[in-house]
Formats: structure tokens, sequence, C-alpha cells
């Protein structure tokens, strides 16, 4: 694995959690 190919998937990996704690708040299951 070079070290820009684990930038972009840890740049992946928070986009994809910042979209789902949107959606869970969004859907009120916050808690």
């Amino acid at each position: 694995m070079t070290e820009s190919h684990s930038v972009t998937l840890r740049v992946r990996a928070e986009i994809f959690v910042s979209e789902f704690c949107e959606r869970a708040l969004a859907l009120g299951v916050g808690e």
C-alpha cells in the first residue's frame, strides 16, 4: 500500500461515517 492510497481510504471512511451520522440524526436515532 502506498501512503496516498491509505490516505484516500481514510478520507473515504471519514466521509462514510459523516454521512451515516447525518442520516442517523435525520431519522431521529442519534441516541
